[in-house]
């Protein structure tokens, strides 16, 4: 059965529910995959209602040329990605921490901040600084930077919430102002599809490597998973890259900024204490025919949890269901929990009359099991992909909430009945 060799160790459910919340830290404000290797404080303050009122773009250029700005005014960012937001790469991500960020101004564009102009790649990151510095600025932090995107609706994206695909694609000969429609809600142009954005924040999320925080997009299509105000990567700074630029900051810098510890639990661990209300979590959570079906009790008589990256968890539960009449039948679910409730990730599309042990391969973002009804066998993948679960199944598996009698049995009997 499914898990079986797990559950010799105990497990507390409560933690489970509140590892999550633990593995994170935020240096000077309270308390993340890796694409390149792979109780809320009080509300904020008035000034936070709405950024958009009251950004100002400064069309006066500075004594040195520094072009047009932006005034991002003292607001309460939303750090990251939420607990169930899709995609989310948990080990470099905040989850949704809220930081406060003075008053600074954003260039309007990636230097040298002039629309219909090219944007300036190939910097290093100490070239990029004394750029910034030679306009009286500097570089912006990656909180800063973040903030500037997603603005006081703290928004997925630079243009809204959803991904819009073909929005912001990648400006291939680097043009800056030829996409009106890239621009944040505070008034920023060009934050995604025209360069990846040196920042002056160090990558520390994990064992220290020297690298500093780039921010932003660069590709022909820009993608669900990069489009986003949070994604971050890491890059060495005294390289430099075809594909990196930056743009300055001026104001007192923010402190804010992103540290992570890199939490890396056993990849599954069988939770073998299922309380009632945890169970009752995870049947609100299926589809509807599968919270209730006539004459056939249900529950989740298996449980693990699966940390397929670091400060990532998910839980996959084995749905029993057991007619008063005939054997129980099976279906295996993932889901993500948040506190007190449970989000349907992945699920089998039908029940089947037996599930083998849950087994781990060398990536642990893939898991497997077998299964078989009757005569038909085979074998259920689970693949995680930054906050999604993808299942491969056999084609015998059919969609449904129990298991159906096959014709020739029904057949059977049928005559033996007339008999």
């Amino acid at each position: 059965m499914i898990f079986d060799t797990l559950m010799e160790r105990p497990a507390c459910f409560g933690l489970c529910l509140l590892v999550l919340g633990h593995t994170v830290a935020v240096v000077g404000c309270g308390k993340e995959d890796d694409p390149s290797s792979g109780a809320e404080p009080a509300a904020a303050t008035a000034a936070t209602a709405s950024v958009t009122a009251s950004v100002a773009v400064k069309q006066a250029k500075d004594k040195q040329g520094g072009g047009p700005t932006v005034k991002i005014p003292a607001g309460t960012l939303k750090a990251g990605s939420s607990c169930v937001d899709v995609p989310r790469i948990r080990p470099n991500e905040l989850e949704h921490d809220r930081i406060s960020l003075g008053e600074f101004e954003i260039d309007l564009y990636p230097y040298p901040n002039e629309p219909n102009m090219p944007a300036k790649l190939g910097v290093t990151h100490t070239e990029a600084t004394k750029l910034c510095a030679d306009r009286g600025k500097r570089l912006c932090t990656e909180l800063e930077w973040e903030y500037a995107c997603k603005g006081s609706k703290n928004a997925t994206y630079m243009w809204g919430s959803g991904f819009k695909k073909g929005r912001c694609d990648g400006q291939l000969d680097h043009m800056m102002g030829q996409r009106p429609e890239c621009k944040t809600d505070p008034g920023a142009m060009d934050m995604m599809g025209v360069a990846l954005e040196w920042t002056a924040s160090d990558w520390e999320r994990g064992t220290p490597t020297g690298d500093k925080v780039v921010r932003g997009a660069r590709a022909e299509k820009v993608s669900w998973l990069s489009a986003r105000c949070t994604h971050a990567r890491k890059r060495n700074p005294h390289q430099t890259f075809d594909n990196v630029g930056f743009r300055c900051c001026a104001g007192k810098p923010n402190a804010a900024k992103v540290v992570l510890r890199q939490k890396k639990d056993t990849t599954i661990e069988a939770i073998s204490d299922i309380d009632t209300s945890f169970e009752m979590m995870l049947i609100k959570a299926m589809p509807k025919d599968h919270r209730g079906i006539t004459d056939v009790e249900l529950s989740f008589d298996k449980v693990v949890r699966w940390h397929p990256v670091a400060n990532e968890e998910m839980v996959i539960g084995r749905w029993k269901g057991t007619p008063k009449k005939g054997r129980p039948f099976y279906q295996v679910a993932v889901f993500k929990v948040c506190g007190e409730r449970a989000w349907l990730a992945a699920t089998m599309r039908g029940p089947v009359a037996k599930t083998g042990k849950l087994k781990e391969g060398v990536n642990p973002r893939k898991l497997s099991f077998d299964v078989e009804t009757g005569a038909d066998r085979g074998v259920v993948t689970l693949s995680f992909w930054h906050g999604t679960v993808k299942l491969k199944e056999p084609k015998w598996v059919k969609k449904g909430n129990q298991l159906a009698v096959k014709p020739e049995l029904s057949k059977l009997k049928i005559r033996r009945a007339k008999k």
